[in-house]
């Protein structure tokens, strides 16, 4: 039949003298396949090919070393299978430390409100991850407004709350952090 005959290519069947095939002539096929890719194979004539897996270093770059990675878990870095080393036993020693900071003004450029702010340092052993609760204990004035904190680093966070101008000047923050 026709589809069995390359694609301009003509023969004799039983349905007569100068049939005209009608199979496409693929030539060589080739591909490069990431982990779960897959090469749809065209129906009619190869002359072959070759299919490539691409290096698991290839699909796997990445900066993580063992000390990254939790103990006991692995993962593919640069191709290569890593079990990581790093405690995380911070469930059972997670701590509270709660102190106070005084704190003072300062403008933000913005008519009419003031940031009042403490840097904060703890001593946690590894360092802190949260904070847990900011109590305003005292101020030189009756209103300040919202207030909130930010880690910064290790062992530091901020602790800030804002207020109209010729309001609050100074004040205490109670401020609880969570570390390890």
């Amino acid at each position: 039949t026709a589809n069995n005959v390359l694609t301009g290519k003509t023969f004799t069947s039983t349905a007569g003298v100068g049939v005209v095939g009608t199979m496409p002539n693929n030539g060589a096929l080739s591909s490069n396949l990431n982990a779960g890719g897959s090469f749809t194979i065209p129906a009619g004539y190869t002359t072959g090919g070759t299919v490539t897996a691409n290096s698991l270093a290839s699909q796997t770059a990445a900066t993580a070393t063992a000390a990254d990675i939790a103990s006991g878990k692995t993962a593919y870095v640069n191709g290569n299978k890593i079990t990581g080393n790093m405690s995380v036993d911070v469930g059972s020693s997670l701590i509270t430390k709660t102190r106070d900071f005084s704190f003072s003004s300062t403008v933000t450029g913005q008519e009419n409100l003031y940031i009042a702010s403490s840097t904060l340092t703890y001593d946690f052993p590894t360092k802190i991850v949260g904070i847990v609760s900011i109590e305003i204990l005292a101020r030189s004035n009756a209103w300040v407004g919202p207030v909130g904190g930010v880690v910064t680093g290790t062992n530091t966070a901020i602790a800030y709350a804002s207020y109209p101008r010729n309001w609050a000047s100074s004040g205490t923050f109670r401020v609880t952090a969570i570390g390890y």
